[in-house]
């Protein structure tokens, strides 16, 4: 962030709008990459952001997003914790989430049906508080 700091302050007033605006919209898998580094667009393997353990809800507490996004840093300092379902390694957004020391991982294969529920977050992994009770 601070190399993206110093490009938009070296840029001419003028072209900052331009390139540094924020994205209008949450992005999506549409029209995207899995960010992974390979050249293929297969859905890329889950892996830890940044460790820590929290519990709350998915999708309020713990934010839980399709990919990972730098121009959602409001929302990512807010949560308690973010969950992805696609994002590089060394994308700007697990950058951010690095910086901000926020519990986050990339989770391809969570269930939407766990939004809304209590869920615990643990050092790249995501499980439901209690399984067995049904929200």
């Amino acid at each position: 962030m601070r190399i993206f700091f110093r490009v938009h302050h070296a840029m001419p007033r003028a072209e900052r709008a331009r390139w540094f605006a924020p994205h209008p919209e949450v992005r999506n898998r549409a029209g995207s990459f899995w960010q992974d580094g390979r050249e293929g667009l297969e859905q890329a393997a889950g892996f830890m952001i940044y460790p820590g353990y929290v519990r709350g809800i998915l999708g309020q507490d713990i934010l839980f997003e399709d990919s990972l996004d730098p121009g959602r840093h409001a929302q990512y300092q807010q949560a308690s914790a973010v969950i992805a379902r696609m994002g590089g390694r060394l994308s700007h957004g697990s950058t951010l989430l690095r910086e901000l020391r926020k519990p986050s991982a990339v989770l391809p294969q969570v269930d939407n049906g766990w939004l809304g529920r209590e869920v615990v977050y643990c050092d790249g992994e995501l499980r439901l508080s209690h399984p067995d009770s049904q929200s």
